[in-house]
């Protein structure tokens, strides 16, 4: 059983989604998904003030969180 499964908060110049499990007996897992995409995430629009202008340099895909959060429920369902 775990005790968390998070994706972890956007750090700043990242391209990824980052999810950590924590298992029991102090045991974490780390996922990171990773892509090129054309559009950002909502997450990446709302905390980080994203605009056009500011372009996909080192920001989170829309798809890439998707598949992050999809990931996550599934993790979710195995571990709690």
């Amino acid at each position: 059983m775990a005790s968390r499964v998070e994706i972890e908060p956007l750090k700043c110049k990242h391209y990824s989604a980052n999810i950590r499990v924590d298992l029991p007996d102090n045991e974490t897992i780390y996922i990171q998904v990773a892509g090129d995409n054309r559009n950002p995430s909502i997450r990446e629009i709302e905390q980080n003030d994203w605009e056009p202008e500011d372009g996909m340099d080192h920001v989170e895909g829309d798809k890439v969180y998707e598949v992050a959060c999809r990931i996550k429920e599934l993790l979710e369902g195995m571990y709690q």
